[in-house]
C-alpha cells in the first residue's frame, strides 16, 4: 500500500501529472490529432502557471495553515507532546555527532533532521519546558536506505542536546505515513489527551489520523509557510519555484485527507 501511494502521488501530483499531460500531447501529436493535442498542452500550460505564482499558493497553504488556531491555554491538561516527523537528511555529515555522554550510535546511516521536522521539533521543546509534559517524537525513515536512522531518534538527539531529559522523551521509529504515526502512538503510549505538533498545513490529516484512534487532540499548529500579510508585488504573478512547491504541498494534503476519509471513514461529532 505504501509503494502504491508514492507511485500515485508521484503520477498525480505536480509535476508528474503536468510531464503526464505533455506526454499524452506528444502521442496525440503523433497521431495527427493536432487541435486535441494543443488543447492538452494548454491546460499543461496554464496549470503549470497557475499553480507557480503565489496568489494560488496562498490560496491553496493558506486555507489549510488556518483551519486550526494557535496553540491555547489548555495544553497542560494533556498528557504528552507527540510531535511528528517531517522529514531527515540520511548519511548528512553533521549528523555524525556522538550521542550525549560519548555513547555510540547503534545506527549504520546516522541522519539529520531537515527545516521542516527542525521547526516542529525546537516548538514541541517549547511546549513541553512550559508544560512538564513529556514528549513522544513519531517517525520511521520512509523510502531511506536499509540501516538509516528514523526521524524520530534523530529528533530524540536534538531534544537532549537542547536540554530536555532523557527520560522524559519517547519515540516510535517505524512509521512511515501519518496514518501510521497515529496507529503506532496509539499502540505503544495509548495517551487520552495529546497536544500535537506538526506543521500548520499538515495539522488537518494529523488531527483526523489521530482522532480516529481515540485520542482527544489539542493541536499545536507551527512551520508556517504563507507570509502574514502577503506581499504586495507584481513579483507574485511570475512563476517561482517555491510558490509550486507550496501549492503541490496544499494537493497533497487535501488529496490525502480525501483518501484516508474514503478508507476509514468521518469523524465522530465531538473528539474521543
Amino acid at each position: 500500500m505504501f509503494t502504491l501511494i508514492k507511485v500515485a502521488e508521484t503520477v498525480l501530483l505536480p509535476p508528474g501529472v503536468i510531464l503526464l499531460f505533455g506526454v499524452a500531447a506528444a502521442i496525440l501529436a503523433l497521431f495527427k490529432l493536432r487541435k486535441s493535442a494543443l488543447f492538452i498542452a494548454a491546460i499543461a500550460f496554464v496549470g503549470l502557471y497557475l499553480l507557480s505564482i503565489g496568489p494560488v499558493a496562498e490560496a491553496l497553504l493558506g486555507s489549510l495553515e488556518t483551519e486550526y488556531p494557535p496553540l491555547s491555554a489548555a495544553a497542560s491538561s494533556a498528557d504528552s507532546v507527540v510531535i511528528l516527523g517531517g522529514g531527515s537528511v540520511a548519511g548528512s555529515p553533521d549528523a555524525q555527532m556522538p550521542l550525549p555522554g560519548g555513547a555510540p550510535q547503534s545506527v549504520s546511516v546516522p541522519a539529520s533532521l531537515g527545516a521542516e521536522s527542525t521547526v516542529r521539533v525546537l516548538y514541541g521543546f517549547r511546549i513541553a519546558k512550559a508544560t512538564d509534559l513529556p514528549v513522544i517524537v513519531s517517525g520511521g525513515a520512509p523510502l531511506k536506505t536499509a540501516g538509516t536512522e528514523s526521524e524520530a531518534a534523530a529528533a530524540q538527539r536534538l531534544l537532549v542536546s537542547l536540554g530536555l531529559p532523557q527520560s522524559k522523551i519517547h519515540i516510535e521509529t517505524s512509521s512511515r505515513t501519518t496514518w501510521e504515526n497515529a496507529v503506532d502512538v496509539h499502540r505503544l503510549y495509548n495517551p487520552r489527551t495529546i497536544v500535537l505538533v506538526t506543521s500548520a498545513y499538515h495539522m488537518p490529516r494529523a488531527v483526523y489520523c489521530f482522532r480516529k484512534q481515540g485520542i482527544h487532540v489539542i493541536p499545536a499548529p507551527t512551520d508556517y509557510q504563507i507570509d502574514r500579510p502577503a506581499l504586495s508585488s507584481f513579483f507574485r504573478f511570475l512563476p517561482d519555484i517555491w510558490a509550486l512547491r507550496d501549492s503541490t504541498i496544499a494537493i497533497k494534503e487535501r488529496a490525502g485527507l480525501l483518501v484516508y476519509r474514503v478508507l476509514h471513514g468521518g469523524l465522530p461529532r465531538t473528539p474521543s
